[in-house]
Order: C-alpha cells, then sequence, then structure tokens
C-alpha cells in the first residue's frame, strides 16, 4: 500500500475576521480608546476596595474595546450577538450596511492606525495586571497580542504592504463565495437584520466594482493575480450565474429564513420574500456576472505565479509574519521550525509504514477484505446517518472534555452543489452568537464527503463534538470577556479540532475486537496526521525556503506522494500562506503536549481535567497554553 495524500481540502470554521483599518471605506466605525478612569502601575498591595474598582475599571474598559472591535459591522453583530444591545452597541449610525468593499490603503492610513495600537497599548499599560482577576488576564493577555501584532503590521519600516494578501479573488470564489455562505447563515433575530440583508445584498454591484480596481492596484504595485487564480473564480461566478432557467437556491434559503419568523404577519412575510427574489436577481447576480465578465481584462499580466514565494526577501518576511500571527509564536524560530515539521513527518511516516506492513502481510484475508471496504467508506461505528454520528461523538466525547452546562441543538445543513464544488473545505462551523445557548449549525460538503461515512464521521468529530462546535460553546460558558471570546487563534481552533480527530479514531480502535476496524484506525489517523503534517511543510518549503516547481515535485516523491499534480497542489498553497500550519502543525502541537502530560504526571495524568485547562480561556494563542501548561504541570 502506498501513502495517500488527504484530499485537497481541509475541515474549519467560518468567521468574519475584523481587520482594525482606519481607512475611511472600510465599513467599520473607527475605534476610539478611552484612558480608564484612574490609573496604577504601584506594585504595592492596594487595599480590596482599591482592587475592586480598578476590576470595574478594566472590565469597562475591555466591553467598550468590544463594541469598538465589531464597529459598525452589522454583519459581524448578526453572527456574534441576537440582542447587540445588551453588549453596550448602539446604532448611532446612518448609513445603511453594505457589503465589504475594497479600498487601497494609503500611507496616511497605516500611520494613523499605527498610532491607534500605540494609544491603545498605552491605555491598556496603565492598568496594574496585579489587580486584575484571572478571567481578565485572559482578555489582557489576548488584546496585548493584538495590539504586538497589529504594532508590527503597521510600522511603516517592515513595509507589509496590504495588496500581498490574498483578498477578495480567488480560486475558491473569494468575497463572492463569503456572500452566499454569510447570507445562508445570517438570522434574522429582528425585523432589522431582515432590512440589513436586503441592504447588504443591493450594495453588492457597487463593492463587487471596487474588486476591479483592487485587481488593478495588483497589477500596478507588481503583484498582479495569475491566470489560475482569475480562470477558477471565473468558473466559479460563472457556475452561480449559468441557472438554465432555474431560479437561484439562495432565493428560496431566505424565503424560508423569512416565513419563519413569527414576528412578522403574512403580508410582510409576502413583501420582504417578494423584495429577496428581486435584489438576488437584480442586484446579486447583476454583480456576480459582472464581476466575472470584468476579470477578463487581467488574463495574461502575470508571469510569475508563485505569489509570496516569488517577491523574495519581502515576501519571505511577511509569510513569517503571517506564521507567527498564525500560530500565535511571537518569537518562532523557522528553522527550528522546519526541522520540527521534518521530525514529526519521520515519526507518523514510521506509523504509518508500520501499520501499512501488517495490513499487507499479517492480516487473514477476511480482515484485509474488511479493511477495504472501510477504505471504501464503509462505517467503522455502524451508522451512516450524520445525526446518529453526532450522538456517538456525544458520548465519545464524554471519555476527554467535561459535559457542557447547556446542550444546544444541532442543525446539519449541506452546501449548494455549485459552492462544494468550488470549496476546499470539507465542511464549516459557523460561530454562534455569544448569547445564544440554544441552537448550532454545521454545514458539511455533499461532494466531498459523498458516501465516505468514515470521513464524514471524523467531518463531525472535528467541526461539532468535541471540536469547533464544542469549544467554543464551552467558551461561552466560562467567565471572560465577550472580546476574549471572539478573539480566536486559528492553530488552537483547528489544532484541537484535528487532535480530537485522532483522539477518536483511537478510542475506537481501543473498544472494538475487529481487527479490520482497529488497524484502519490506526492507520486513518497515521496517514490523517501525516498528509497535514506534509502540507504544512510543503508550505514552509515553498514560502520560506522558496521551492521551485522542480523542487516541490522533488519534495513529493520524497515523502511518497504521487507527484503528477505538483502543479495543483503548489497553485493551492500558493494561494493559502501559513494556513495549514494551523492543521499540521496544530495537530501535532495538540498530541504532543497531551503526550508530555501524560509522561510528566504518569498516573496522575486526567485527561478530562487537562483538557479543560486547554480550553477554559477559549481559544489562544501556543505562546498561551504552552505557559500554562508548563505552570500547570509544575504546580502538579
Amino acid at each position: 500500500m502506498e501513502r495517500k495524500l488527504i484530499t485537497m481540502t481541509n475541515k474549519k470554521y467560518f468567521l468574519i475576521i475584523n481587520l482594525l483599518i482606519l481607512a475611511s471605506c472600510n465599513n467599520m466605525g473607527n475605534p476610539s480608546v478611552e484612558p480608564p478612569l484612574s490609573s496604577s502601575t504601584n506594585t504595592e498591595t492596594s487595599s480590596k476596595e482599591e482592587i475592586i474598582n480598578k476590576n470595574e475599571e478594566f472590565e469597562s474598559f475591555i466591553n467598550e474595546f468590544f463594541v469598538d472591535y465589531l464597529g459598525n459591522d452589522y454583519l459581524s453583530w448578526n453572527i456574534f450577538t441576537i440582542n447587540p444591545e445588551s453588549f453596550g452597541f448602539t446604532d448611532d449610525y446612518t448609513e445603511e450596511p453594505t457589503w465589504y468593499s475594497y479600498c487601497k490603503v494609503t500611507e496616511n492610513d497605516i500611520k494613523d492606525t499605527y498610532e491607534y495600537y500605540k494609544e491603545l497599548d498605552n491605555v491598556l499599560n496603565q492598568f496594574d495586571v496585579s489587580t486584575l482577576t484571572s478571567s481578565q488576564l485572559v482578555s489582557y493577555d489576548g488584546l496585548k497580542e493584538l495590539i504586538a501584532y497589529g504594532l508590527e503590521y503597521y510600522d511603516l519600516k517592515n513595509n507589509y504592504n496590504p495588496l500581498m494578501e490574498f483578498n477578495y479573488i480567488d480560486q475558491f470564489g473569494g468575497e463572492a463565495a463569503n456572500v452566499i455562505s454569510y447570507m445562508e447563515s445570517y438570522s434574522f433575530w429582528k425585523e432589522q437584520d431582515i432590512k440589513n440583508a436586503l441592504s447588504y445584498i443591493k450594495s453588492l454591484p457597487d463593492a463587487f466594482e471596487t474588486y476591479i480596481t483592487y485587481c488593478q492596484d495588483r497589477v500596478d504595485a507588481s503583484y498582479p493575480l495569475s491566470d489560475y487564480t482569475l480562470d477558477a473564480m471565473i468558473k466559479y461566478l460563472n457556475d452561480i450565474t449559468n441557472l438554465n432557467g432555474k431560479e437561484f437556491y439562495l432565493i428560496n434559503v431566505m424565503k424560508e429564513k423569512v416565513n419563519a419568523c413569527d414576528y412578522l404577519t403574512v403580508n410582510e412575510k409576502n413583501k420582504y420574500c417578494t423584495m429577496f427574489e428581486e435584489y438576488i436577481n437584480n442586484y446579486l447576480l447583476i454583480a456576480f456576472k459582472s464581476l466575472e465578465n470584468d476579470l477578463h481584462q487581467f488574463i495574461g499580466k502575470c508571469n510569475n505565479e508563485g505569489y509570496l514565494a516569488s517577491y523574495g526577501e519581502q515576501g519571505k518576511k511577511y509569510y513569517t509574519y503571517l506564521l507567527r500571527n498564525q500560530l500565535g509564536i511571537y518569537n518562532l524560530d523557522m528553522d527550528e521550525y522546519g526541522k520540527y515539521l521534518k521530525d514529526a513527518l519521520d515519526k507518523f511516516g514510521s506509523d504509518i509504514d508500520e501499520a501499512v506492513l501488517y495490513i499487507s502481510i499479517g492480516m487473514s484475508e477476511d480482515d484485509y477484505s474488511n479493511f477495504e471496504e472501510y477504505e471504501s467508506g464503509k462505517s467503522v461505528i455502524n451508522e451512516n446517518d450524520p445525526y446518529k454520528m453526532l450522538d456517538y461523538l456525544k458520548n465519545f466525547s464524554t471519555s476527554i472534555v467535561e459535559p457542557l452546562k447547556t446542550t444546544p441543538t444541532i442543525s446539519i445543513k449541506y452546501m449548494d452543489e455549485a459552492t462544494a464544488k468550488t470549496s476546499n473545505a470539507l465542511a464549516y462551523y459557523t460561530k454562534s452568537a455569544l448569547d445564544n445557548y440554544e441552537s448550532e449549525i454545521i454545514t458539511l460538503n455533499g461532494e466531498s464527503l459523498k458516501d465516505d461515512y468514515n470521513e464524514t464521521l471524523s467531518t463531525l468529530a472535528h467541526e461539532g463534538y468535541p471540536g469547533h462546535l464544542y469549544d467554543y460553546v464551552y467558551s461561552k460558558q466560562q467567565d471572560i470577556s465577550a472580546f476574549a471570546k471572539i478573539n480566536s487563534n486559528l492553530t488552537s481552533g483547528e489544532g484541537w479540532a484535528n487532535y480530537v480527530s485522532y483522539k477518536l479514531f483511537e478510542y475506537i480502535a481501543d473498544n472494538t475486537d475487529d481487527n479490520a476496524i482497529k488497524y484502519y484506525c490506526k492507520y486513518y489517523n497515521a496517514n490523517t496526521a501525516y498528509s497535514y503534517l506534509a502540507y504544512t511543510y510543503f508550505d514552509y518549503g515553498i514560502h520560506y525556503l522558496s521551492w521551485s516547481i522542480d523542487d516541490f515535485k522533488k519534495a513529493l516523491q520524497s515523502a511518497g506522494f504521487d507527484s503528477s499534480y505538483v502543479q495543483d497542489l503548489y497553485r493551492l498553497l500558493i494561494e493559502m500562506p501559513g494556513e495549514y500550519a494551523a492543521y499540521g502543525y496544530g495537530m501535532s502541537y495538540f498530541i504532543d503536549i497531551h503526550d508530555q502530560a501524560k509522561e510528566t504526571l504518569k498516573n496522575n495524568y486526567n485527561e478530562i481535567e487537562f483538557n479543560k485547562l486547554l480550553l477554559s480561556d477559549g481559544w489562544i494563542s501556543l505562546d498561551r497554553i504552552s505557559k500554562k501548561v508548563n505552570e500547570y504541570l509544575e504546580k502538579k
């Protein structure tokens, strides 16, 4: 048997990411920074009353920052809150919400944002950390990290050009795909939400027109989009708009959401259903078609599609920044990072070889025949229904995490066919409102999963129990600020979700007498970990070691993979610098810290207690997780 590289897809949560850029055309309010009512850096012991006052000052500050952080981004408010007013939001903006537009960031914008971060840091430094509670320190440390990366990014001497980033246009549908995903997930908590959704759709032609300016600005800055990227984006737009006389599916989705609103009269429901049909046909689809047509003018502008990998030392420097931010390891040593990845690949490669050796020559014919069926998608838990799989996962979860205080109802949806074919995600979990403890949604990619029930099971563990959904709902139930709950480190989230999928197949293997299932699970885990780490190492090789296509082909062959699709894999990775590190490095990191805890504590190791430690502060950076783990082990 040969090593199999996992399908070029991944599992992810879906989340609005706000950038604190003060450019005037961004659809956000300008954050303001108010100093604390009083301040002290005095390290002498404060009285109990003084400490309480300082705690209250910090609490007010971090809650006000949360409001400024979301600004007037109604989409984020809709995702993260049912009642934004209860979080301090005041709807004093007179403009209708509009979809995200591109606006060139000027040198003055960068200077202003840098000064904002400096001012914010000065205000934060006025708080005496010795007076803060443990839950307040979670917010303090998270904001400190956000400021540190912001100060680096907006420091002009670093020359981090925003046009080097991937925004608006990419091989997965770019901002057009985001529109559809977010409209599907948009909640109609009240009538104003319906009006806001219509406003977003109505604004799409104007917003999408700015993406052409974005493409031209990239050309002018010598960062043009490649023909591959443009062709893939054009194909996605064409797949969406080429309806062949059929009604676009999103119309029915929005109508169903309207008709579920009990606070509307029948006439109001009919009115809004008609409006969504008109707006989607006359604004959304028109915007998609116009963007498709206008993108053709940029074909042939790019002579080197390597993106960051082709931008020389500046591209390498920017990749390092992205990776450090992605991992939450501020002082990352890139050479040590590369060595770690190679060592981890060797470890899981040996696990694959060991499993394959037994499967090939140690199994009986009957066991091998059954193994092949599991390889082809037959469920190792004898369940094909996703909801029954979730029931199984909730039971499995009790072996590694504590129960949630409240158990939400989980709905499973499937991506639209056109979106599913283009998406590089097997599934996604959209974070729920902070004040919603009742319901959660997981969206699956039916095209990618098809009849592979073991991949479906793994995906539901990753997205649901005890992965992203459990992780996020658990953090919502902790005594930490709203800012701390949404200020998520991607590697923490994806590393944990991949780790629990790994633990799931360990659990299945440990609780079966079926030899075929036992070794299928061992092989599945080793191959999945190896594959994610391979993607992570390839990402490092392309963006940091400046691999050519030939170098990459040799690396694929050396890792034991078929190199015939080297160009496609290269094109995937150049548009996702650092992203697979969240999955590969993150998974290996979580396996390592659990192994470290087991080795150190021996009989005193308790998986549930240890995972409570890891999850109690939300999706924090790896720097902060490592610090917590070291303190915990020393104390134990």
